[in-house]
């Protein structure tokens, strides 16, 4: 869709072929010099301008090259005077969305095709097949490790979960649900479907009801089984462990279906969703478990037919210059540590100025033409940006690197002397584009050496796109300062703190600040915090009850899925509050060489005891270190601590804590296990003591190997 009412305009430079190659940048640079070599002013819109473009011409006619850069663009040239400008019509704006989401559906009516074939290959559900599965399972059970070496354990219990009934109706309710409706589900927020549906559920698909009328009649078959065969869930520790999708093994549980819920959380580029069913007796409790996807993350695009194969003597592709040096310290890490030389950190943190896609993938996609001797034209985006599902340090054929590329979200074409690349999902990764200025802002602070301070965490988690969704931010950073990159905030939650004004924190501290006052930003951080995946509220009895029973609802029953407990949304009475807490702790450093990254942990008295004790008896995991990162207690410092509390009061009985933490141990001294002051070592003594004495009769479990690589200190 190009105007072509440049050939009067052109006039004399009708003839004129181009030869030019121009790394990936801004198409408003691209543009510029395009236009100084085909002595033209092109320039561009505020749709096109801010779309990463690259090319390689060689002897090609400008007119030629100006089709295929709004081709790949969908965009189009007009014309103003003299000038040219790339455009994006709100026709082709509409086809961009229209494209997307018909690509969508069309994978998942692929996926539900495929999900109707595996259950007609099934075998009929009866007394001897439920016999038959409960005779497997038990003899898996008794070789069951918590921390097995390899994954083979898990992978003979999910082909037998498969099998359960659980598992069986899950695929009838997958095959059941609307393609158009799984293509427009929201991210970031679990969608929820139920018999019973609330005011923020979907009301389940009107014809499944004989589904799970067969889902009944085939759980009680199962009950029966498991009963005859005494399934029990293992416990190792304190720990009971619920193993695939089987159901609850409790003999005493009421199996009687009376209601279903289906989850669905679309993953971040929304062609894939992982499901999550759920039935309950009529108390309420769970009696059945199981969770499938159906989508493919990452989709091929482009015939192998198109792509002449590699040739025995053509050149392998490999990554040179500054994309070798950026590519070995992202995907080598630490195995190889070194410094990255000047010269080029100096470029990376001016992601304003050195557009970091032109460095992965960018620089291998101009070398794969020149290798296929074909003119480029390319427009790429942040997902494709260091292709971190492959080690790009290593020599690849042209079309494999193709092929890797697309699983990125790529769509390429190679036929006639062209390779062109585009996004599958221009839109999506428009709506994630991390701004260069400041993604500039947060690559500098990093390489000034200092730890992050919470506030600074706040701000760059509000400015820049969530990490889930866009990755380079974080990648770039892990190459800037290695120990930038993870500090497992809740990042909602830090947005969400990011996000609060002066006032609402005052007012947090002091009365509590309602949820109903909340601006859009922040009550959508809030909706995430609740309705996002695995979340589960926080309940206590109300005042003056003893009924324990409808604890264990929200703790494993129908009232601890978000949807069901707060039925209406986030209520507007709800109150949220702010505790400060000022404290001296440990915390762990990044020793010299490290080759791995450890987050920092702030450590209390209590913590550093649990620590210690856990790495000494690691026979005893997961009954006291599961539940911590392993740090190394030889590199270690003492200070001041700031923590946050937040706690969201949505109703009397249900609530959420989240806690911030200020881990830039601004203040801190060097301190080792035997020179910590005084209150604190006679408090971790005290610690550890207990603990000696808590474990002492506990029965160890086998370790394969866990953490076997920190010393005990």
């Amino acid at each position: 869709m190009v105007i072509l009412a440049f050939a009067l305009v052109l006039g004399c430079f009708g003839e004129l072929n181009l030869t030019l190659t121009v790394p990936a940048m801004p198409a408003s640079k691209a543009l510029e010099q395009l236009g100084a070599t085909a002595h033209l002013t092109l320039t561009t819109s505020p749709q096109t301008a801010e779309d990463i473009l690259t090319f390689r011409l060689t002897d090609v006619p400008a007119q030629e090259a100006m089709r295929r850069i709004a081709d790949v663009d969908d965009a189009t040239w007009k014309q103003e005077g003299e000038t040219f400008r790339l455009i994006r019509t709100d026709k082709q704006a509409r086809f961009e969305r229209e494209r997307e989401f018909n690509e969508r559906v069309s994978k998942y009516v692929t996926a539900i095709k495929g999900r109707i074939q595996r259950l007609g290959e099934m075998p009929a559900w009866n007394s001897n097949q439920a016999n038959s599965l409960a005779s497997k399972v038990q003899s898996l059970l008794k070789s069951f490790n918590p921390h097995p070496q390899t994954t083979d354990w898990y992978r003979q219990a999910s082909a037998l979960s498969d099998q359960a009934p659980i598992a069986r109706a899950m695929g009838r309710i997958i095959a059941a649900l609307d393609p158009k409706e799984l293509a427009a589900l929201p991210r970031m927020l679990k969608t929820v479907w139920s018999m019973n549906p609330t005011d923020i559920q979907r009301p389940m698909p009107s014809n499944l009801q004989s589904v799970v009328e067969q889902y009944v009649a085939d759980q009680n078959e199962w009950s029966k089984a498991i009963d005859k065969w005494h399934l029990t869930l293992p416990t190792y520790g304190n720990t009971t462990y619920w193993v695939g999708g089987f159901s609850d093994f409790n003999k005493d549980a009421i199996r009687t279906v009376a209601d279903v819920l289906l989850t669905g959380i679309p993953s971040e580029r929304g062609d894939s969703v992982h499901f999550e069913l759920t039935t309950y007796d009529a108390r309420g409790k769970r009696i059945a478990f199981a969770q499938d996807g159906i989508g493919y993350n990452g989709p091929i695009h482009g015939s192998e037919s198109k792509l002449a194969a590699a040739s025995a003597d053509e050149p392998a592709l490999t990554v040179e210059g500054d994309a070798k040096t950026l590519a070995e310290a992202i995907f080598l890490g630490r195995q190889s540590p070194k410094r990255l030389p000047p010269d080029f950190l100096a470029k990376l943190i001016r992601p304003d100025l050195y557009e970091p896609v032109s460095f992965l993938p960018g620089s291998q996609l101009l070398r794969a033409a020149e290798i296929k001797g074909a003119n480029m034209v390319a427009r790429l985006n942040d997902e494709m940006f260091a292709n971190d599902y492959v080690d790009n340090t290593k020599p690849m054929a042209v079309d494999q690197f193709l092929r890797r590329l697309a699983i990125t979200g790529a769509e390429y074409d190679l036929k006639d002397g062209w390779l062109t690349v585009r996004p599958d999902h221009p839109l999506a990764g428009q709506a994630v584009r991390v701004d260069r200025k400041v993604l500039r802002d947060y690559l500098q602070r990093l390489s000034s050496g200092s730890a992050l301070s919470l506030d600074e965490q706040a701000r760059f988690a509000v400015l820049l796109p969530d990490y889930e969704v866009n990755s380079m931010p974080s990648e770039l950073a892990s190459v800037v300062r290695s120990s930038a990159l993870t500090e497992y905030f809740d990042m909602n939650m830090l947005r969400l703190y990011g996000l609060l004004t002066e006032s609402q924190k005052s007012s947090m501290i002091k009365d509590g600040l309602s949820i109903g006052s909340l601006s859009s930003d922040e009550m959508e951080c809030v909706k995430r915090l609740v309705y996002g995946p695995r979340i589960q509220l926080s309940y206590q009895l109300p005042r003056g009850s003893n009924d324990s029973s409808l604890s264990d609802l929200y703790f494993d029953g129908l009232l601890g899925e978000p949807t069901e407990s707060l039925p209406n949304g986030l209520p507007p009475e709800g109150v949220i509050k702010l505790k400060r807490d000022h404290s001296n702790v440990v915390v762990n450093t990044e020793p010299p060489n490290a080759r791995s990254y450890t987050p920092i942990q702030a450590l209390s008295p209590k913590a550093l005891a649990m620590q210690k004790f856990g790495q000494i008896h690691q026979d005893l995991i997961p009954s006291v270190i599961e539940p911590f990162p392993i740090v190394d207690l030889s590199h270690l410092k003492y200070g001041p601590f700031i923590k946050l509390t937040f706690t969201f009061n949505f109703t009397e009985t249900l609530s959420t804590v989240r806690t911030l933490e200020d881990k830039s141990a601004k203040g801190f001294q060097p301190v080792t296990l035997n020179t910590l002051p005084d209150d604190f070592k006679q408090q971790f003594d005290r610690a550890y003591s207990r603990l000696e004495k808590t474990y002492a009769n506990v029965k160890p479990i086998p370790v394969s190997g866990r953490n076997s690589n920190i010393p005990p200190q």
